[in-house]
């Protein structure tokens, strides 16, 4: 749930700081904004500290940790392995690695680390079930459902997610601004205040809330009863619209019921819930239609994980104490996200072993009594990332969701249909010793977050049942190994295809724990354009206005997306910049030059924006801070069109990518 619902993770899930001492002012800024819960803040001046030569182990570790509370997987697998690279890791330092690669879908390398984590700390019920679910990762493509899965138009750049019927619309949470006179941001990565909107039309925007419930803070999962005419719903604990604190200076959520007045149309009689506590949050609620049975999440001490879920009764004296629902659903992990329908209570855990963040889980509810186990849904509803507030009636549903890389927590619709499929059938070797390679993790991916997964056997061999009428992206992947190139497909009307090879080739320097860990040279990141910065401010230093940021193209190889080594100074430089600079925003254009297919030069510019934007993730740019969009050779910079005799250096010009700094508040060019 960490970036799934900012504030959720903010008050239930928060991971303490490593106490240290330092004496340096940039490091104590640093330390603050951690301790503030502004992560996105605390990692700007903590990798300032680390290029003055601060304490290189508690400041690579503090930045690690806070790309996990920011959920930033790809930027927090980058920093976890550097930090296991020091001396005296903490074992949780391994579990958090493997977390990040799973989320990142390196399957094989996560459970390595989830195998190391297990062999320092003895039996651990969380790790050895993940290891086990990745030794079974086909479960979780078994689901014969078919389902049909469409991210709704209605969602905004920001947060948007626990979806719930409202009448003959949906209601959700989201972080989108009210209006373009309110500007209310939340420290922990910059976003605004989550508030309610509504979607009355399926084919019109959603609109902000007026029916009361919305407050100048944090609004969070709610879900209507008795018809509509009752609420209970997540908020911010407030004394008198002010925030109300606990002993550590948190805010944390409360549970609140509201009922609905007919004549002034709005929710009155606002009450807690009696069990609500200063010193906890109580959230996400689900209720029975008749409002007698009420699950919730907590991060009350008395749990089994960093968050569990308690169900209480409506009795004639009242809601009753609350109990926790057991191990059959509560783990060392998270839960939240509760959801009753018919006799099934739906949820989302990150503790049972799945596929990655938080996945769906459901377990029958009859007669108030639980049943023995817990089932992941499996896909399409669970992915690597974050899967959680899902609803669904008897022709389908909802759910939220961060699975797509770039976009936040978006809302999903989901139908029951039924469809046709093709076999398609392909093969994994070894690019250096052309051998078959057995047990390759296999993924089948679109570009709306939808993927397919199956392994190679023992002649690195493999079939899938492929939906017809379907594009994808299939790659390849194993511990130790890098793949080679991605193979597009196409499935039409035939019963069978077979794919091209796919190639994997061995890194040279393979990722093992400690000493022998070994990272890629790299060319040091120097920028003496950057003025020096100011350490008796506590803000990074502004770009003048009028300022020309120029950075210069990255040019290709023929047929290539491979990054040159002569590009490497300028895009280090462009890291640099980026690291000091919070508030920008890079935006790459990829093309190539005409030659080939204007279909093939397409895909061709889009593996260069990936590329390029690969190269600054794993230097240390959030990838949230990255979009790049993809021309082929629709944009030559000079006249060699097709046909058009042109010299190779000519040619060279329009196999580029264009690099342009923006600056994130206005989306002003710099």
């Amino acid at each position: 749930m960490r970036r799934l619902s900012i504030v959720l993770i903010f008050f239930q899930f928060y991971l303490p700081l490593l106490g240290q001492t330092i004496s340096s002012t940039i490091l104590k800024k640093a330390d603050q904004e951690f301790e503030e819960f502004s992560f996105a803040n605390s990692v700007t001046y903590y990798k300032l500290a680390l290029k003055k030569g601060e304490n290189e182990k508690y400041v690579t570790d503090q930045i690690a940790l806070a790309y996990r509370n920011l959920n930033m997987p790809d930027s927090a697998e980058v920093w976890f392995k550097k930090a296991i690279t020091h001396e005296k890791v903490l074992p949780d330092f391994y579990f958090y690695l493997a977390e990040s690669l799973l989320s990142n879908e390196k399957y094989s390398e996560a459970k390595y680390w989830y195998a190391e984590y297990s062999a320092l700390v003895g039996s651990s019920t969380r790790s050895m079930e993940q290891l086990s679910a990745l030794e079974n990762m086909d479960q979780f493509f078994s689901n014969t459902d078919q389902i049909k899965l469409d991210r709704i138009s209605q969602c905004s750049p920001g947060l948007d997610f626990s979806p719930t019927y409202y009448k003959d619309g949906l209601m959700f949470v989201s972080s989108r601004p009210r209006s373009v006179w309110v500007n209310l941001e939340f420290n922990w990565d910059a976003s605004n205040f989550l508030d309610y909107y509504l979607i009355s039309n399926p084919h019109q925007p959603a609109q902000f809330y007026e029916g009361g419930l919305n407050s100048k803070f944090h609004e969070g999962p709610l879900v209507f009863y008795d018809d509509y005419r009752s609420v209970v719903f997540t908020r911010n604990n407030l004394d008198r619209s002010k925030l109300k604190k606990d002993e550590k200076g948190v805010t944390n959520l409360k549970l609140y019921f509201a009922e609905w007045d007919e004549q002034s149309e709005q929710w009155v009689n606002e009450k807690p819930f009696v069990h609500n506590d200063d010193s906890y949050s109580t959230s996400s609620p689900a209720i029975s239609p008749d409002g007698t049975v009420l699950i919730f999440s907590s991060d009350k001490p008395d749990g089994y994980g960093a968050s569990d879920l308690y169900i209480s009764f409506k009795e004639p004296q009242g809601w009753s104490a609350p109990e926790n629902l057991g191990q059959e659903v509560n783990s060392e992990g998270r839960e939240g996200f509760p959801y009753i329908y018919k006799d099934q209570l739906y949820f989302s855990s990150d503790g049972r072993g799945g596929l990655g963040g938080l996945d769906l889980y459901r377990i029958s509810l009859k007669e108030k009594r639980l049943g023995k186990k817990s089932i992941n849904l499996g896909v399409p509803f669970n992915s690597s990332r974050d899967d959680f507030g899902f609803i669904r009636k008897e022709e389908g549903g909802y759910f939220s969701s961060n699975r797509v890389k770039g976009k936040k927590d978006d809302i999903y619709k989901f139908d029951y249909q039924k469809l046709s499929y093709a076999m398609v059938i392909g093969e994994v070797y070894d690019k250096q010793s052309n051998t078959p390679i057995h047990a390759s993790d296999i993924f089948f991916k679109d570009d709306e977050g939808k993927y397919l997964y199956t392994r190679s056997n023992v002649d690195g061999k493999f079939a899938i049942p492929v939906p017809k009428h379907s594009s994808w992206v299939v790659t390849a992947e194993k511990y130790e190994y890098d793949l080679v190139e991605a193979s597009d497909v196409q499935v039409r009307e035939g019963d069978t295809l077979q794919l091209s090879r796919l190639y994997l080739k061995r890194k040279v320097e393979p990722i093992y724990p400690n000493d022998s860990i070994a990272f890629p040279a790299t060319t040091p990141i120097v920028d003496n354009r950057i003025k020096p910065y100011d350490e008796t401010s506590h803000f990074v230093d502004g770009i003048p206005k009028g300022d020309t940021l120029k950075f210069q193209n990255v040019y290709f190889d023929l047929n290539s997306y491979e990054i040159r080594s002569a590009a490497q100074p300028e895009l280090n430089r462009l890291v640099n910049f980026m690291i000091e600079h919070v508030d920008v925003e890079v935006i790459l254009s990829s093309h190539t030059d005409s030659r080939s297919s204007v279909e093939y030069n397409k895909k061709l510019s889009e593996k260069r924006s990936v590329a390029v934007s690969s190269y600054l993730v794993k230097m240390g740019v959030d990838a949230q801070r990255i979009s790049y969009s993809s021309h082929g050779e629709s944009y030559l910079t000079n006249n060699c069109g097709n046909d058009i005799p042109c010299s190779e250096e000519q040619h060279e010009l329009n196999r580029r990518t264009s690099i342009h700094v923006i600056k994130k508040s206005t989306g002003d060019p710099l």
